[in-house]
């Protein structure tokens, strides 16, 4: 098995006139997933907890693909920070059609032995 990267690019109307939101978007699996997304076509909320460099970041490459994008900050673990991120997209958007809820942290532990 060789370890060259293989790319697959998504079709640019895949998800366009959808809007999405990703739970913590603003790096690492969320900041892919939320590439993936634009380049799809969807716009993008990209919520982050602390980090908002990296957040504008994400929002910066989700716009270089074309896409509008916005960066929520809050946790979503709270109901009225989710909340508000829902209706910062909905303010931004119109609508909500995909969700990807990413946010979470490793305790370093299997998820069965979690709390």
């Amino acid at each position: 098995m060789n370890s060259s990267t293989v790319s697959i690019a998504l079709p640019a109307d895949l998800f366009k006139g959808m809007a999405a939101i990703v739970t913590g978007g603003s790096r690492g699996v969320g900041r892919a997933t939320a590439l993936r997304l634009a380049e799809g076509g969807a716009n993008v909320v990209i919520n982050y907890l602390q980090n908002h460099a990296e957040a504008d970041k994400t929002v910066e490459l989700c716009r270089d693909k074309g896409v509008e994008a916005i960066a929520v900050q809050g946790d979503v673990s709270e109901f009225m920070a989710a909340k508000n991120v829902a209706d910062k997209a909905l303010e931004a958007f119109g609508r909500i059609d995909l969700l990807v809820l990413n946010a979470g942290i490793s305790e370093g532990a299997p998820i069965e032995v979690m709390s």
